[in-house]
């Protein structure tokens, strides 16, 4: 038995709910799915993704003077840059480093390559409040038997200063990103339109 989804109709947590409900109307019939996973329709979702968000003012704050242009002052990367991105590869060896790094540090590999990412441009670039926006699974408990989509696209923030040391930063970065957790009640659009009006001031 073989069965695809494309990524954009669903997400990591609906391959297990949908391998639950599988193998629950496979071995129980469909009405213990109705009652172990009742869904919510897409009319719900969209008058919740509609509805003012509660969260609009802490992002507007947060956001207020975020770069969303970065500018590298080399024509290399700037050409890179205009065709959709920055390429890294790391080597199994420097992994490894990473994640030993990422250990001591007492965070995650992700968050500590997005310190030294921000670093990097601040140093040989001088970007200051960047933005690195990063994906994540921000379904509310309301929708959290649904199979569906709910990736969320999270800007955050990186202040860079060089009065701060890397294990500073770090925890610095990981504060912040526990903030943004507890203000995710946002559409991107509401997002879109914070950083069209700090360009536009």
């Amino acid at each position: 038995y073989g069965y695809i989804q494309h990524h954009i109709l669903s997400d990591a947590v609906t391959i297990d709910l949908f391998c639950q409900g599988l193998s629950l109307v496979y071995n129980l019939g469909e009405k213990a799915l109705k009652e172990k996973f009742p869904q919510k329709g897409f009319e719900d979702y969209v008058k919740l993704m509609n509805s003012p968000s509660p969260n609009l003012d802490y992002w507007r704050n947060k956001l207020k003077d975020a770069k969303v242009t970065l500018s590298f002052n080399n024509p290399e990367l700037e050409s890179s840059r205009n065709r959709g991105g920055i390429n890294f590869d790391f080597g199994e060896k420097l992994i490894s480093i990473i994640k030993s790094a990422a250990t001591s540090l007492e965070t995650t590999p992700y968050l500590f390559m997005k310190v030294v990412f921000g670093i990097v441009l601040y140093k040989y670039w001088r970007q200051e409040n960047l933005i690195i926006s990063y994906a994540l699974n921000a379904r509310s408990q309301y929708f959290r038997d649904n199979t569906g989509y709910f990736i969320k696209i999270v800007p955050f923030k990186f202040c860079a200063s060089s009065e701060l040391t890397v294990k500073e930063l770090i925890k610095t970065a990981s504060t912040e990103r526990k903030k943004d957790f507890n203000n995710l009640n946002i559409s991107y659009l509401d997002i879109q339109d914070i950083f069209s009006s700090n360009q536009g001031s």
